[in-house]
């Protein structure tokens, strides 16, 4: 999916921004910071999200809403939880409190991509035997660290331990660029900037 982000926090937009580019079904298009902008680049054809914060300066999210194409898919965001049922009452995807979490985000984009009829994001699920699973995006995961029964699962800045040994995780993720870099970790080849070696 193709998203633009309108956000005037300095500090919002970073984690946000730094979030999606953990989603490889995700492209950032464009940012704004006010409304103008926003118009031009949502001009542009092809995209499929928008994230907006609902309080942009003086300005107000939702008089943004009633330009925007019915194709496009809005994900609202803001720090204020009272805006809720307005939000639904124009038809978003979903609204996000800030600061945005991964699983959150995670969620909302899921929703999304129902509304597209598209599944980019491939979702496994983690779990220690006899406990609850939870859904992670494959494109998420970082590396799989054996660890004496159990793995553990590291996606993004969070870790979850799962009852699969590495052998299993590495049949599971042999189409996604992991690589096994020693008898207890893979890891994904494909977002390493720099190696540092030790000892």
């Amino acid at each position: 999916m193709r998203a633009v982000i309108v956000e005037d926090s300095a500090e919002d937009l970073l984690n946000l921004s730094a979030l999606l580019r953990r989603c490889h079904g995700v492209e950032i298009v464009g940012t704004a910071v006010n409304l103008q902008d926003a118009r031009k680049i949502l001009a542009e054809p092809g995209i499929d999200l928008l994230f907006l914060d609902i309080q942009i300066g003086r300005e107000i999210g939702f008089d943004l809403l009633r330009d925007l194409p019915s194709q496009l898919h809005v994900i609202l965001t803001t720090v204020h939880r009272q805006y809720g049922e307005p939000a639904f009452d124009h038809d978003v995807t979903d609204y996000l409190v800030k600061p945005v979490t991964e699983d959150r985000l995670l969620r909302a984009l899921s929703r999304a991509e129902k509304k597209c009829g598209d599944d980019r994001l491939h979702r496994i699920a983690v779990h220690r035997s006899g406990s609850a699973r939870q859904m992670i995006a494959i494109e998420t995961i970082l590396a799989v660290v054996g660890d004496d029964k159990y793995s553990r699962v590291i996606s993004g800045s969070l870790e979850y331990q799962d009852y699969r040994s590495l052998r299993d995780w590495h049949a599971l993720l042999r189409d996604w660029h992991f690589e096994r870099i020693d008898r207890s970790t893979l890891i994904r080849a494909d977002r390493i900037l720099a190696l540092r070696p030790f000892g």
